[in-house]
């Protein structure tokens, strides 16, 4: 925020229960802050009100772009092409939301006919140059990758959470301990890698 120049609107893309991102700061900052996920509790909604979060403007979209590839499968989807169109918009926050796309369209393609076999790739691939094609900056952060360890340190599973999507260089990288020892079980724990990626920043 200290490299923006102005600080009208910020959208929040995955704000779910406002966790992943410094929510107070970010209704100081801005004149506006647009919400967007698939749904907002009712109870974030009454925590902003009490806060007297006035700013705060909750919206209901999926972001994922599988309703458009479900429609046009043979066209690449544009899930945030609507991001052009609020005004004085000077941020962007994917916040904790690509990893999920891959994962929860993974399996929805898995059951689901009408989905491409490649729809998880296609969705990561629409959402990062979703995010390069705007004209402000934007903060990409994302889960990478996570290996499963063993208390030796073997890896018991690994996977891609990008699905072979190459994302632009990261600013920051760092180790997330999902779960611990002794969480899921006393023999191994998840440990994520995870990236923070500025966009178009000056």
């Amino acid at each position: 925020m200290s490299t923006l120049s102005k600080r009208r609107s910020v959208a929040v893309l995955g704000s779910g229960l406002l966790r992943d991102v410094p929510i107070l700061l970010l209704s100081r900052q801005f004149d506006r802050v647009y919400l967007y996920d698939l749904q907002h509790l009712a109870s974030v909604r009454l925590w902003a009100r009490l806060n007297r979060l006035a700013d705060l403007d909750f919206q209901t979209r999926d972001l994922s772009g599988v309703e458009q590839l479900r429609e046009k499968p043979g066209v690449q989807p544009r899930p945030l092409n609507f991001l052009n169109d609020i005004p004085e918009l000077d941020l962007v926050i994917s916040a904790n939301l690509l990893s999920q796309i891959g994962v929860g369209i993974g399996r929805m393609a898995a059951a689901d006919t009408t989905l491409p076999g490649d729809a998880s790739p296609r969705l990561i691939a629409a959402h990062v140059e979703g995010l390069k094609s705007l004209t402000c900056p934007s903060l990409l952060l994302t889960d990478r990758s996570y290996e499963v360890l063993d208390k030796s340190g073997r890896v018991l599973e690994r996977d891609d959470l990008m699905k072979g999507v190459e994302l632009p260089p990261s600013g920051r990288e760092w180790s997330w301990t999902v779960a611990p020892y002794g969480e899921l079980s006393p023999d191994y724990q998840a440990v994520h890698q995870v990236a923070s990626i500025r966009i178009n920043a000056s």
